[in-house]
């Protein structure tokens, strides 16, 4: 797939670990989901990156809740 996204990708973006965990404590807080670090890396992205996105429509697929209560707790715990 990779060869298909470099034709077919405007943009690369990144998120750190903490952005992450951000994120998902985020989504945790203002919706009652709980995500996977996959899909906060989606979340984490449009975060830091909204203000170029204005009048746009967006849409982000946050899907996996493929993690342990445990470690979902630590995430919730970090500050």
């Amino acid at each position: 797939t990779l060869p298909l996204c470099k034709e077919l990708v405007d943009e690369w973006l990144t998120a750190t670990e903490d952005e992450i965990a951000d994120a998902m404590r985020r989504v945790n807080h203002e919706h009652g989901i709980k995500i996977e670090g996959a899909a906060g890396v989606a979340v984490a992205c449009f975060l830091g990156y909204k203000e170029n996105l204005t009048k746009k429509r967006i849409a982000l697929i946050i899907c996996g809740g493929n993690i342990s209560d445990e470690k979902f707790q630590s995430v919730l715990d970090q500050t």
